[in-house]
């Protein structure tokens, strides 16, 4: 067997020697959270483009501003 790492020993992947077929043997918890960090922002920033063409996904988004302003103290 091969280890092969791409980002320092963080993700782990095994491969048979001759063969390209990776198996993932470890992931760090911190990139596995970078990653769903990363989507999350992606639905948010999709979700911000459809409440252009959405009254009620909006309307919602409106709120959620409002309540993110109240709970972090700031003004427009």
């Amino acid at each position: 067997m091969i280890y092969e790492s791409p980002d320092g020993g963080k993700t782990v992947y095994a491969r048979e020697r001759g063969s390209s077929n990776r198996v993932l043997i470890r992931t760090d918890d911190a990139v596995e959270e970078t990653k769903k960090l990363l989507n999350r922002q992606k639905r948010l920033m999709k979700i911000v483009e459809l409440a252009e063409t959405f009254p009620a996904l909006n309307d919602q988004l409106k709120k959620l501003e409002e309540i993110y302003l109240l709970v972090k103290n700031e003004d427009d």
